[in-house]
C-alpha cells in the first residue's frame, strides 16, 4: 500500500469513519525524523494533522515515550500538540511514528523575531518560562524514564568510540571535580529552544520535538535557552527579559 492508504487505514478506527488523506507533503526541519503534514478528511470535515516518522536509535526517545511525556506535560499545563496515535513498531508505516494535530503558528526564528515588538517579546518569554515550569512540574514516574548521570553517559559514549584526547580527559576530570550538589529530579525537555517552539503572533502555541526528553536538573534548560536567544539578531533584549521572568514563574 501507499503512505496515503496506510495513513487512512490507521486513522479510520480513530476518527470513526472512512478517512481520505489529502494534501500530503514533507515539511522542512526536523533533524532526526521526517515530518509530514496532511489533511484527514471525513465527510465535510477537514482535520490538519502531522506525521513524524523515523528509525529508532539509542539517542532519541521512542515515539510512544514521546506521547506519554507530552500527555504528562499537557496535564501539568504545558502547551503541546494533541497526539492521536504513536507506535514504536515499524509494522504499520515501515518505521516508528507519531501522529498529532497540527498547531498553527511560526517556528522559523528570524520570522518570529521580526514580528515581535518589545511587549511581544516580554509576553512570549513569560509564556516560555511558564511552559518550562509546567514541564518541570509534570509527573514523570511511570512514564518509562529513569534519572541517569549525564557525565557518566558522555563518558561511556566517548569510551565506546575508542578514541579520546588529553583535552577530553582533562574536561572530564574538571567536570567530576565540580559536580553540582544533588537536586530534585524533574522532567526535562532536553532541547527547549527557538525553532522547537510554535509561536502564534506573540503567544507560545506549542512545544515541539521531545526526542531528547529525560529526567534531570531543572536548571539544565533555562541557561541554554537564554543563550540561544542571542544567536540571531536582537539577542540582548531577549536575554534581559529572560532574566526577569525565570524566578517569578519557576514553580520548582
Amino acid at each position: 500500500m501507499t503512505l496515503l492508504e496506510d495513513l487512512a487505514a490507521l486513522l479510520d478506527p480513530l476518527l470513526g469513519a472512512e478517512v481520505a488523506i489529502e494534501n500530503l507533503r514533507v515539511l522542512t526541519g526536523g533533524a532526526s525524523r521526517t515530518t509530514w503534514a496532511f489533511d484527514a478528511v471525513v465527510g465535510a470535515e477537514r482535520r490538519p494533522l502531522i506525521l513524524r516518522i523515523g528509525p529508532p536509535d539509542d539517542v532519541h526517545a521512542g515515539m510512544e515515550l514521546e506521547a506519554r511525556v507530552q500527555a504528562a506535560a499537557a496535564a501539568a499545563g504545558a502547551p503541546v500538540p494533541h497526539i492521536l496515535l504513536a507506535d514504536d513498531s515499524p509494522a504499520a508505516l515501515g518505521n516508528p511514528f507519531l501522529i498529532c494535530e497540527e498547531v498553527k503558528g511560526e517556528t522559523i526564528v528570524r520570522r518570529i523575531q521580526r514580528q515581535l515588538d518589545d511587549p511581544g517579546r516580554t509576553r512570549l518569554l513569560r509564556q516560555c518560562a511558564r511552559a518550562l515550569a509546567a514541564i518541570h512540574r509534570a509527573e514523570w514516574n511511570g512514564l518509562g524514564l529513569v534519572r541517569e548521570d549525564p557525565l557518566g553517559q558522555w563518558r561511556d559514549r566517548l569510551d565506546s568510540m575508542g578514541d579520546t584526547t588529553a583535552t577530553f580527559e582533562w574536561a572530564f576530570r574538571w567536570l567530576r571535580a565540580r559536580r553540582p550538589p544533588p537536586s530534585t529530579a524533574v522532567l526535562v525537555h532536553g532541547d527547549f529552544r527557538m525553532g522547537n517552539l510554535i509561536v502564534d503572533g506573540s503567544d507560545l502555541a506549542a512545544v515541539l520535538d521531545w526526542e531528547l526528553v529525560h529526567v534531570g536538573r531543572h536548571m539544565r534548560t533555562w541557561p541554554g535557552f537564554v543563550c540561544g536567544l542571542a544567536v540571531r539578531g536582537s539577542g540582548e533584549p531577549w536575554r534581559r527579559r529572560a532574566g526577569q521572568h525565570r524566578e517569578p514563574v519557576a514553580g520548582v
